[in-house]
């Protein structure tokens, strides 16, 4: 676990920029139901029209903040993946190519293909 973890280690601050970004996400998305009872205490029941105008602009404004941090997130979260997938390809193609011919009679090609799989 601890080799494979090492691959992820240079992508570490995209990850965490990832990270922080479907967090922002999350939480906008579950304070919309609070801005809604917001806009029913406040506006609707109140009758009171400039609250709906004030918290809806806040709820759309938002939901942009939202939009967009889910759409970067999910920029960087498959940036990270694929990042992390080529460098681990590389490390076992590159173990593999320092085996002796030796090595690579010990076992059938499909043994090696399920090994790396």
């Amino acid at each position: 676990m601890q080799k494979a973890l090492s691959f992820l280690k240079p992508h570490s601050l995209l990850a965490g920029i990832a990270l922080i970004l479907m967090l922002t996400e999350l939480a906008v998305e579950l304070m919309q139901p609070l801005l809604i009872a917001k806009i029913i205490d406040d506006g609707i029941l109140k009758q009171d029209l400039r609250h709906v105008w004030i918290w809806g602009t806040v709820m759309i404004g938002l939901t942009v903040l939202s939009f967009a941090a889910g759409m970067l997130n999910s920029f960087y979260a498959a940036h990270v993946s694929q990042s992390f997938s080529y460098d681990t390809r590389k490390g076992l193609f590159q173990k593999i190519q320092s085996f002796s011919y030796s090595t690579f009679g010990q076992f059938s090609s499909s043994s090696y293909i399920t090994r790396l799989t």
